[in-house]
């Protein structure tokens, strides 16, 4: 019998701390072991290898990478000639809008694909609606929801045979969980330093007054980003900043260190699908202490069961802090529930198990038929404007060839004034 050939896209950057990658990372090689021969297509944000690819690279998983083209035809036409190189049975484009386009066209010409929807955001919103919703250049084979709230979504749209499968990003479930100490309380935030979705900036300083009210708390944040600055200045700015630790990038066995001496995770973001860092905390018995979004986390979350629904950043917030350091019944109820809630239905057995089902059935209506190579695409539609996709002008493109130029310009008039000066 001949071995199922998938190829999953995946995105790089030299410090990527997404939980996205944290699940990539580990499902990869889960299907392999399981007999599937997978294979990762990476679009990098920099010229050199990030921990995404380090990573498939020291397991020895067929990688083709490049850095992001500057268009998104030329990056569709990379995905396309990866395609062509590896032939894969079924692809997953996963968060890579090039790759979502490629695998649309190819799609015309008998390849499988798998949408997966990791978030209830702009991006993926835009996924549905072109690759699902309306006859474009392709539409999806089947789509893979992280939550309950994303698949009711896909489901409502009433598309016939494009099934909607719901499978979490499965976690780890360590030997051992955290414990709740008398004189000392932690809290961590772990995940990217970005103020889109995450609001870095205000967790930050939520943190901060709850460090000012509770003189037993101490504060860990996990992670990095482009709002690192940010957060910072305002901890440079409390008085209780020595109470406050940065912890920078971190790998996957290191942030579960950490976690088995925390209290309570915090994650106050303007929306999520279901957030690896919170399974993750959840799995160790931290108990984690989340904004009332939509999507997956109320799925997710019982309040006063296995966690703490809060409805601001501002005083509901300080409260449940409040609650959980002065009611050790309270902490301890959640922390068991939520490590007992992770275990049941959110380990990396279960969901890889899910992942392996569906490739499966998927690649029994496979066909061998696909006529390799595929033609590259001559151009592509208008992007949705909801994947908010920069096209370079004439000027982008031509910045860097005039760049040298501009530089030696700027050369010969500084060694002008010099000998003016010296004259």
């Amino acid at each position: 019998m001949t071995q199922l050939k998938v190829v999953f896209c995946h995105y790089d950057l030299l410090h990527d701390v997404g939980g996205v990658s944290t699940w990539i990372q580990a499902l990869v090689p889960d299907l392999r072991r399981q007999g599937l021969d997978i294979r990762v297509h990476i679009l990098s944000g920099d010229n050199e290898p990030g921990p995404n690819i380090l990573h498939f690279q020291r397991l020895g998983i067929p990688l083709s990478w490049a850095k992001s083209p500057p268009t998104l035809l030329q990056g569709v036409k990379q995905c396309v000639s990866w395609i062509n190189q590896d032939r894969p049975d079924i692809y997953v484009p996963n968060s890579i809008l090039p790759a979502a386009y490629a695998g649309a066209y190819a799609s015309q010409f008998g390849l499988k694909t798998v949408g997966v929807l990791h978030s209830d955001d702009s991006f993926f919103s835009g996924i549905v609606e072109e690759f699902v919703a309306k006859e474009n250049i392709g539409r999806l084979s089947e789509v893979v929801a992280v939550s309950d709230f994303l698949q009711r979504k896909v489901e409502a749209l009433g598309i016939p045979n494009i099934p909607c499968h719901r499978i979490p990003c499965g976690v780890p479930i360590p030997d051992s969980s955290t414990k709740f100490e008398l004189n000392r309380f932690r809290i961590a935030y772990l995940g990217r330093f970005t103020e889109e979705a995450k609001q870095v900036s205000k967790v930050t300083r939520s943190l901060c007054e709850a460090l000012s009210r509770h003189p037993n708390l101490e504060a860990v944040m996990i992670g990095d980003g482009p709002a690192r600055p940010s957060v910072e200045k305002i901890i440079a700015a409390h008085p209780d900043k020595a109470r406050i630790q940065l912890t920078g990038l971190l790998s996957n066995q290191e942030v579960f260190s950490i976690l088995k001496d925390i209290q309570a995770l915090v994650l106050l973001s303007d929306y999520e699908g279901l957030p690896v860092s919170v399974l993750e905390a959840m799995a160790t018995g931290v108990v984690p202490i989340c904004l009332n979004v939509r999507s997956g986390l109320k799925e997710l979350l019982i309040s006063g069961e296995n966690g703490l629904i809060v409805e601001d950043r501002g005083e509901s917030f300080q409260r449940a802090v409040g609650s959980l350091i002065n009611n050790p019944e309270l902490w301890n109820k959640c922390s068991h529930q939520a490590r007992r809630t992770v275990a049941a239905q959110f380990s990396r057995e279960i969901c890889h198990e899910k992942w392996y089902t569906v490739l499966s059935r998927l690649g029994q209506t496979s066909g061998k038929f696909i006529p390799y190579p595929i033609p590259v695409p001559k151009r592509t539609p208008t992007p949705n404007p909801l994947f908010r996709w920069h096209e370079p002008d004439a000027l982008d493109l031509l910045l860097p060839a005039l760049t040298p130029v501009r530089d030696r310009v700027g050369r010969l008039c500084r060694r002008s004034v010099s000998w003016w000066r010296a004259v």
